[in-house]
């Protein structure tokens, strides 16, 4: 039987025992990872993954974890967080972006402006990694990180591939084709523009953002996805459940499908207020709200 133990003392990157998961959840909760592994490089990363596989240890990738709920038990098993070195950025043409996916999408939309590229603003204010804005094909204000993706390099056990555009399908809030492998990098074409009008665009839509979520409060984001034909704040809000409360977790009174840590939230209590919101949502308007954040240690 092989100990996780002592596969990963043989890992030649940076990693720690225990790590408190509420340092890296936007909402600051969660407990202990057994182990929290920063690979710095795709070949740190490859290695990892390879004693994953050798050993079937459970694990997670995490970026930011801006819509990853962790338990307050912890993860038992491996979280792989992408190293710094994994965020570099490059302007390889006028208006094609080569992007690592540890950067983080403000570091991403203030190199765009500096370079007078535009088509990433609209990710101001999400606290995500560019590689988790890709997986979860992040779209806002009627625009998708899909639109301008043109090839990935993803990494696994076996080794890196590289897709074009064609070779994934671009969903609702999800990227298929990706097969459940690391997104070390990406190239984006984007559009010309001054660098000025980049500025200005970031700050009307950082602007509306503060008006409308509660951005100086740790929440996940959006915790449910929109059902056709519905938008899930409006259906909570009017189903009154703005302001409802679970021990420290509540239902956001500036946006209602964001919900807020008040200070001392637990998982417990973010998974019971989920659970009452959508009870109320279906009994209120015949709706079964779907959850946009991920679970990651419950059992």
């Amino acid at each position: 039987m092989i100990v996780i133990g002592d596969l990963i003392s043989s890992y030649s990157g940076v990693y720690s025992e225990s790590e408190p998961l509420s340092r890296h959840s936007t909402i600051r909760i969660g407990g202990p990872a057994e182990y929290f592994c920063q690979p710095q490089s795709e070949q740190e990363l490859m290695q990892l993954l390879r004693f994953v596989r050798e050993a079937d240890v459970p694990h997670v990738f995490v970026g930011r974890g801006s819509n990853t709920l962790f338990s307050d038990e912890g993860f038992h098993g491996i979280v792989i967080h992408p190293g710094s070195r994994l965020g570099k950025l490059n302007l390889l043409e006028p208006n094609l972006l080569e992007a690592g996916c540890a950067a983080d999408n403000a570091t991403v939309i203030r190199f765009c402006a500096d370079n007078e590229l535009s088509g990433l603003e609209y990710l101001i204010g999400v606290p995500s990694t560019l590689g988790g804005a890709i997986a979860m094909n992040a779209g806002a204000y009627g625009q998708e990180i899909g639109n301008m993706v043109e090839r990935v390099r993803l990494v696994d056990a076996d080794g890196i591939v590289e897709l074009d555009r064609s070779e994934m399908v671009f969903a609702y809030r999800r990227t298929d084709g990706l097969k459940n492998r690391f997104i070390a990098k990406a190239w984006l074409r984007l559009r010309k523009v001054s660098r000025d009008e980049a500025y200005v665009t970031t700050r009307e839509i950082l602007s509306k953002r503060k008006q409308t979520q509660p951005l100086n409060q740790p929440s996940l984001g959006s915790v449910f996805k929109r059902v056709p034909g519905y938008f899930p704040g409006q259906l909570i809000e009017e189903a009154g459940c703005k302001g409802m409360r679970v021990g420290d977790v509540e239902v956001s009174t500036l946006h209602a499908n964001f919900f807020v840590n008040l200070g001392n939230g637990t998982a417990a209590d973010m998974v019971k207020l989920i659970e009452q919101v959508q009870q109320r949502v279906l009994e209120h308007s015949g709706v079964k709200l779907p959850l946009e954040i991920h679970l990651v240690g419950f059992n």
